[in-house]
């Protein structure tokens, strides 16, 4: 099972997601743990590599999902750790994402980012961070 983190991240009352150009719409940053990362050190630098943003705060773990796929005839699973993170500054360094990774940061409201995006446990999350940012 492939260990995942994902984040709901907030600068004062919005809500930071990417907009993936290779499939158009919005997902959570969101990336897995290398062999010899903590959970907290995967969440940093993915959030560094695909939104540029080093200035944040990790909050606490929201919550945790799993979901399976098929790749190539063969079952991918993946485990899900949703992290609260609080974004502290909105300076920002170049993103260093993958080939595969074309995201530009999207700063929303709530109900706009709610609207934005598509997956399900996204959402469910989003709202429960929502709830304790208020």
């Amino acid at each position: 099972m492939q260990k995942v983190v994902s984040a709901i991240i907030f600068y004062q009352k919005n809500f930071l997601i990417l907009y993936d150009q290779n499939f158009s719409y919005c997902v959570l940053v969101q990336g897995h743990v290398e062999s010899g990362e903590s959970m907290r050190e995967a969440l940093s630098r993915e959030i560094r590599e695909e939104t540029g943003f080093t200035n944040i705060k990790i909050i606490k773990q929201i919550g945790r999902h799993q979901y399976h796929y098929q790749k190539e005839g063969s079952a991918i699973y993946k485990k899900i750790v949703i992290y609260l993170v609080e974004l502290i500054s909105l300076e920002n360094i170049r993103p260093k994402m993958l080939k595969h990774e074309l995201f530009s940061n999207k700063l929303l409201t709530f109900e706009q980012a709610l609207t934005k995006l598509v997956h399900t446990p996204d959402k469910k999350y989003l709202q429960i961070a929502n709830s304790l940012i208020k």
